[in-house]
C-alpha cells in the first residue's frame, strides 16, 4: 500500500479508470440499442454490477482498481453506484441527443 500522493501511481490510474469506463460504456451501448425504455433504464445499473463482479471476481489481481484494498466494502459499492449513474447520465444524453436528430 502507498502513502502520499504519487503522480505516477495516480496519473497512471486515472488512465486506466478512464478507459475502463469507456469499455463499460461501450458494452453499454450494444446492450441499450435494442432496448425498451424501461430496459434502458435499468441497463448502466446492470453492466455497473456486471463491472463489480468482474474486478472483484474475474480479474487477476494484478489488473484489478486497486482502490478496494484501502477503502472499505460501503465505499467500494459506492463507487460501482457511481459508474453505473454516470453510465445511466451518458444513456440518457446519448438517447436525448437521438431523439432530436
Amino acid at each position: 500500500m502507498t502513502t502520499g500522493f504519487q503522480p505516477a501511481i495516480t496519473g497512471g490510474a486515472l488512465v486506466i479508470h478512464f478507459l475502463s469506463t469507456i469499455v463499460w460504456g461501450v458494452l453499454l451501448a450494444y446492450i441499450a440499442a435494442p432496448l425498451n425504455a424501461r430496459g434502458r433504464a435499468l441497463a448502466p445499473f446492470g453492466v455497473g454490477m456486471v463491472a463489480y463482479l468482474v474486478d472483484r471476481f474475474v480479474a487477476p489481481s494484478g489488473m484489478r482498481p486497486g482502490f478496494e484494498q484501502l477503502l472499505s466494502s460501503g465505499e467500494t459499492t459506492f463507487v460501482y453506484v457511481v459508474l453505473a449513474a454516470a453510465l445511466a447520465a451518458g444513456l440518457r444524453v446519448s438517447t436525448l441527443a437521438e431523439s432530436r436528430d
